[in-house]
């Protein structure tokens, strides 16, 4: 009898941010990727390692960020919920809102005002991510 090697199942979750926003195209407070971001994405996809699916936010920035780099790698791409940053009571609208928001949001332990807190948001966050693990188990997923 020969001894028997079991190779481990890997999953792995590649994290990327998405790039600088065009605040001036967020009347909705759902605001585009700015040039700059548009032109990281494309540059980023070429440096990245294997993957085989790329998960994001249905938010602009990300979905935007999420699309240049799968036409790039010609990979599948799939949106879901849950990955969309701490989730405010009112709309941000600009840049300085957007700031404000996240000075108030690292000095709040509570929700702001009628908002998620910062706990509720990396609780989502952590749930959404174990969900795309189980969903893309075995797999390497940008996310």
């Amino acid at each position: 009898m020969g001894v028997q090697t079991v190779e481990a199942i890997q999953t792995r979750l590649l994290l990327l941010c998405r790039g600088p926003v065009d605040w001036t195209q967020a009347s909705d407070g759902d605001p585009p990727l700015a040039a700059a971001g548009a032109l990281d994405a494309e540059l980023t996809a070429g440096a990245l390692p294997h993957f085989d699916v790329i998960v994001a936010s249905p938010q602009r920035a990300s979905q935007e960020t999420a699309e240049a780099i799968a036409a790039q790698r010609r990979v599948a791409m799939d949106l879901r919920d849950g990955l969309d940053e701490i989730r405010s009571a009112t709309t941000v609208s600009d840049a300085a809102g957007y700031i404000g928001w996240l000075d108030d949001l690292f000095t709040a332990h509570a929700p702001l005002g009628a908002g998620e807190s910062l706990a509720d948001g990396a609780d989502r966050l952590t749930a959404a991510l174990r969900a795309i693990g189980d969903r893309y188990y075995g797999r390497a997923t940008l996310v």
